[in-house]
């Protein structure tokens, strides 16, 4: 396909074609590329999408509810994640599964998030993730983060706000032929299995660090769903997530615990990241 289909827009008009009460977090970022997807590509990314939200309309109708209607949101963050990745070369096709040559397409996965065992300025997949695992271990009091590092030292609020450090941004793999870009849908940040361990959120990127933070809905102690440890935690809109700008996105714990907690989202890379199984 022709290099033609690549464009740059204002990060802003990309955002208002999401329907409804849909936003995008911007992060700073003024311009983007996008691409136009042929049938075959809607094709493929529709059918990864309906794959993963049929599993959750079995197993929480509510989260369902929530994640089913950005379907077409998928589809329009599909053309920023192959005008991103076009920026490394020829423009790819998006296929599912993952072909040789193409940009594959799935739900994200801890393997998305944390591709490299040694997190380096080469292979910047810092995260608190722990190897293989949606699985987070939070102290009381302290940040852990989802995406970066971070590090918070106690002061004496409110005259002298506590001080929190940026060690290193996040990005999404780099590496020839291997670049990636993912997003987290809107409200995408579930945990699964204990009492919601977060109250208060901070996100942040290289580009932009002008946000206070966001603090979790207090009826979220509240389960999703009858008799199922499912909470749901909101976030500043769908959070897309780039190889070439830096992100930091952690949270407060409340309470010492090892939570599971996952990022309901969609992945896009290049083949030769996942070409089969994978683990760290």
């Amino acid at each position: 396909m022709s290099s033609i289909n690549v464009q740059s827009v204002r990060i802003s008009e990309l955002a208002s074609q999401l329907p409804g009460d849909l936003t995008l977090f911007e992060g700073g970022r003024a311009d983007v590329s996008i691409a136009t997807l042929s049938a075959n590509e809607s094709a493929a990314v529709l059918r990864a999408f309906d794959d993963g939200v049929e599993i959750l309309r079995k197993v929480s109708p509510n989260l369902y509810a929530d994640i089913v209607k950005q379907r077409s949101a998928a589809l329009t963050l599909a053309q920023l994640a192959k005008g991103t990745l076009s920026t490394t070369g020829a423009v790819k096709q998006i296929t599912y599964p993952s072909q040789v040559g193409t940009i594959g397409v799935t739900w994200l996965t801890p393997q998305a998030i944390r591709y490299a065992l040694a997190p380096s300025a080469t292979f910047p997949a810092y995260t608190d993730y722990l190897a293989d695992s949606w699985n987070l271990n939070l102290t009381a009091g302290q940040l852990v983060n989802l995406l970066g590092s971070a590090t918070i030292t106690q002061n004496t609020p409110p005259a002298t706000p506590d001080t929190v450090t940026i060690n290193n941004r996040y990005q999404a793999c780099p590496a020839s032929n291997q670049h990636e870009f993912f997003f987290v849908f809107q409200n995408g940040v579930v945990e699964i299995g204990s009492s919601p361990g977060i109250e208060q959120w901070h996100i942040e990127t290289a580009q932009a660090n002008k946000y206070g933070i966001y603090t979790t809905i207090p009826i979220n102690e509240q389960t999703i769903e009858a008799n199922k440890t499912i909470y749901q935690y909101n976030t500043l809109g769908i959070v897309p997530v780039y190889f070439d700008m830096g992100i930091n996105w952690y949270g407060l714990a409340r309470v010492t615990q090892t939570s599971t907690i996952k990022l309901l989202g969609m992945v896009f890379y290049e083949h030769g990241l996942f070409p089969t199984v994978q683990y760290i």
